[in-house]
């Protein structure tokens, strides 16, 4: 057997020093790639718990949304319950205003006979005096009880008139602390709203044109969906959240009801507290005339 040449085996040495070269940049090259797989790795486990950390923390978000939602279905019942009996409430007012009215008018017929009546009491306490001194006859004596009985039988019909006012006036009382418990009542509502619904305008800033006017109720076809709901659920994203968050309609609609029922209530009020003077004016005006008639009957 023939020996090789040293050429052939120089060359031989050669591709066997290139193929160890070769072998040793792929196997550095194999090393690279190891670790490139190893984050890879890492990357994909990280961003998968990511993904179903944050499909957990929608689907969370879309349970609170249906609950805020439900809430806030039950305050628009129990505020459409509190609109109808305030509608009620402000009927009864204007009916007690127009009575309160035609009371101001008796009371003063009444303060004008009881002027007259007090003249003429002074008038026949002088004719008594009078007819003592002189002896008088009893046909005067029968004129006299025939006008002191018409007088008393006025006196009697004036005294029906004040004590029917202080009936009716003691009616406006109780209106007036219905009317009270209705403005807690509202209060605690719109507190739970500013709680449960997104902020928006505040309560001074809306308008206020016509007190009179009572605020709108809600419709019954502002509601969302169940089907709708349902079909939403299946979508996991932020855009599909903020635009159900849109459809909502209890943000500056609300509030300018509220606002505006804020001030019928003070119109109330403020009608309440004019009905609460008048009514102490008229019993401060018949103490003084039960003194008079006490004073007037000692010194007979």
């Amino acid at each position: 057997m023939e020996r090789p040449s040293s050429s052939a085996m120089q060359m031989i040495y050669a591709e066997l020093a290139a193929v160890k070269a070769q072998n040793a940049r792929l196997e550095e090259e194999n090393v690279l790639l190891r670790h490139r797989l190893n984050r890879a790795t890492t990357d994909h486990h990280t961003s998968a718990t990511v993904n179903v950390e944050s499909k957990i923390k929608a689907f969370q978000l879309e349970e609170e949304r249906d609950r805020i939602l439900e809430t806030l279905q039950t305050h628009k019942k129990k505020y459409n319950k509190l609109h109808d009996a305030y509608l009620e409430k402000v009927k009864r007012c204007k009916a007690l205003e127009e009575m309160f009215k035609r009371q101001k008018t008796l009371t003063g017929l009444v303060m004008k006979s009881a002027i007259a009546q007090r003249n003429t009491e002074q008038q026949l306490m002088q004719e008594k005096r009078q007819s003592q001194q002189s002896k008088g006859s009893e046909a005067e004596v029968e004129q006299l009880q025939a006008k002191l009985a018409k007088m008393q039988a006025a006196l009697d019909e004036s005294y029906d008139i004040i004590d029917e006012m202080d009936f009716e006036l003691e009616s406006v009382d109780l209106l007036e602390m219905q009317n009270r418990s209705l403005h807690e009542e509202l209060a605690a509502l719109k507190a739970q709203l500013a709680t449960a619904a997104p902020p928006a305008l505040p309560l001074a800033a809306c308008p206020t044109d016509d007190d009179d006017d009572p605020p709108p109720k809600y419709e019954a076809g502002d509601t969302f969906p169940e089907q709708a709901r349902r079909n939403h659920r299946q979508h996991v994203t932020s855009s599909t959240c903020a635009s159900c968050l849109k459809i909502d309609d209890a943000d500056a609609d609300s509030l300018e009801r509220a606002a505006m029922t804020h001030s019928l209530m003070q119109n109330v009020e403020a009608e309440s507290n004019n009905l609460r003077r008048e009514l102490l004016r008229s019993r401060c005006q018949r103490t003084i005339r039960c003194k008079l008639e006490k004073e007037r009957e000692d010194e007979d």
